[in-house]
């Protein structure tokens, strides 16, 4: 309770704290050689894990349904489109490299003004080219990753990290998770603001027939 009410006085706080270990963990684990250190390796990647899980706990102030649709609609379409990317012959996703990379730095740039300039982001369709962008962006970034994983596990005179391979994928279905709730929200707001104003109407027109 305690550790709830300071994250509740000090959020920014909270959230800088948990990124800046995020990335250490992040990096830590991605640098650290499972063939020399694996044990290491299995605990660096836990407590990555943890950390995320400890960031991402804010978000039951929202709502389980809310939580339950998100992770049920982002576990269906990432699956699928990794089931799709690892089924198809050829290898014409990884040509979406730059593409991918352009638009990782636009989703950036744009969160970026959104903390600058809040007013900024509350407009209509700068949170639809923010949110339907991320999930875009974060979908066909599954279908990159997931072909490029494959690639790299059948080159036998590599070594192969399955820990550094899946990190892309984990931290693909985050984002677009995130970016899931956001629309979730969004279209539920947009329904009370039209009940709202059907509300609104109706009863305009019962005192205009009174």
């Amino acid at each position: 309770q305690n550790l709830l009410m300071r994250m509740n006085k000090n959020p920014k706080w909270y959230l800088f704290i948990n990124i800046i270990s995020s990335i250490a963990l992040l990096l830590g684990c991605k640098f650290t050689n499972i063939k020399r250190r694996p044990i290491l390796k299995h605990l660096l990647w836990i407590a990555m894990h943890l950390n995320e899980g400890a960031l991402l706990s804010i978000l039951g102030f929202i709502g389980g349904p809310i939580i339950i649709k998100a992770a049920i609609y982002t576990a269906g379409i990432l699956g699928g489109i990794s089931l799709i990317s690892a089924s198809a012959s050829d290898e014409k996703v990884l040509k979406l490299g730059a593409f991918l990379g352009i638009g990782l730095g636009f989703l950036m740039g744009m969160s970026a003004i959104e903390f600058i300039y809040p007013s900024v982001g509350k407009s209509n369709l700068f949170q639809n080219l923010n949110i339907y962008g991320g999930l875009l962006i974060f979908g066909l970034q599954m279908a990159y990753d997931t072909k490029k994983v494959l690639i790299k596990a059948k080159d036998l005179n590599k070594e192969y990290d399955p820990i550094n391979e899946q990190m892309n994928l984990y931290l693909n279905s985050i984002n677009f998770f995130l970016d899931m709730i956001r629309l979730i929200l969004k279209q539920q707001e947009e329904e009370r603001k039209r009940r709202q104003q059907q509300q609104q109407n109706n009863n305009n027109n019962d005192n205009n027939r009174r």
